[in-house]
């Protein structure tokens, strides 16, 4: 008997102890998440990133909304360009996105996005979400903006140049005639005539890296097939030179970039690559395909999308 009461007392006791430890893995996973959440939020705020794991989807929604892209401050140093309103005019837009995202719905949309969200319910008939969404945002009397990276930069250029934007948009009709606007066509026109730097970077495994590594020796331009070449001042190799990349652009509030002849656009603020991505939804109600925010943003040097890069920035007041 005193047997079976030492037994049952040891068993309790070990109950105790494993009740403990599980109550206690869950308060450690409650801070680890939680830390997560601060983290991500503090990223957004001091290098306008936004890091939010897919993981923490539901538990980041309740903070999301708090998180603000950072609005410059600073003097404007460019002549012909003023970069504070260029990265304001965005800081706009995607804070316009982020804080409509989770909890409510936004008037940005992705291009791919619209033309391939088809929601197919478990029951029912299947619907596209561009007719639910134009719906919703002819009720709220908002009219929608579709957005992909050319309409993304392009944005930016326009509110940085001013009444420069006039003549870019002359010049290139005058050069292109009615050829869309390109990475290429954007980069050769204002290092033509308005005295923009244009810099290469590449990555050795890069498909036009022996072409672009062989252009520059001859005669510093990168090529564009079937297009005007563009001037380069420098060139870098990605990684092996990363200590020399971040101090290049540290030196600019405002960078216009493109990737491996014009495929992608983005632009950069100091070292962070800010970009759209086109098959971004206005909102998570209409994200059943769990696809990538609108809007993004990485440290240059840890952008591996594209292996060849064009960076073009404005002239500086001396």
């Amino acid at each position: 008997m005193m047997g079976t009461v030492k037994i049952t007392l040891l068993f309790g006791v070990l109950s105790l102890i494993i009740a403990c430890n599980l109550g206690k893995n869950v308060d450690n996973e409650k801070k680890r998440v939680a830390d997560s959440i601060k983290l991500a939020d503090s990223l957004a705020k001091q290098d306008s990133l936004i890091r939010v794991k897919k993981e923490y989807e539901d538990l980041i929604s309740e903070y999301f909304p708090h998180t603000e892209i950072a609005y410059s401050k600073l003097k404007n140093k460019y002549i012909g360009f003023n970069s504070p309103v260029a990265i304001n005019a965005i800081a706009d837009i995607e804070n316009e996105y982020f804080s409509n995202y989770h909890t409510g719905i936004s008037k940005y949309y992705g291009s791919a996005w619209s033309g391939s969200a088809y929601f197919q319910p478990e029951d029912g008939e299947g619907t596209w979400e561009w007719d639910s969404y134009k719906k919703e945002m002819d009720s709220l009397n908002i009219k929608p903006e579709m957005f992909h990276c050319m309409v993304y930069t392009m944005k930016a250029l326009k509110a940085g140049m001013g009444e420069n934007y006039k003549k870019l948009q002359e010049y290139h009709r005058k050069i292109y005639k009615k050829t869309n606007y390109a990475g290429w066509s954007m980069a050769y026109i204002l290092t033509t005539h308005f005295n923009w730097k244009a810099y290469l970077f590449l990555n050795p495994y890069s498909q036009e890296y022996t072409r672009c590594v062989k252009n520059f020796k001859k005669n510093k331009t990168y090529y564009v097939w079937n297009q005007p070449d563009i001037n380069i001042e420098a060139m870098f190799i990605l990684e092996k030179d990363s200590t020399e990349i971040n101090k290049l652009l540290s030196q600019h509030e405002f960078g216009w970039g493109f990737s491996y002849q014009g495929v992608h656009n983005w632009i950069t603020r100091f070292t962070v690559l800010k970009e759209c991505m086109w098959d971004g939804a206005p909102c998570l109600r209409y994200n059943h395909n769990q696809n990538q925010y609108l809007f993004r943003a990485t440290k240059f040097t840890d952008f591996k999308d594209y292996d060849s890069h064009v960076i073009v920035f404005p002239p500086k007041k001396l």
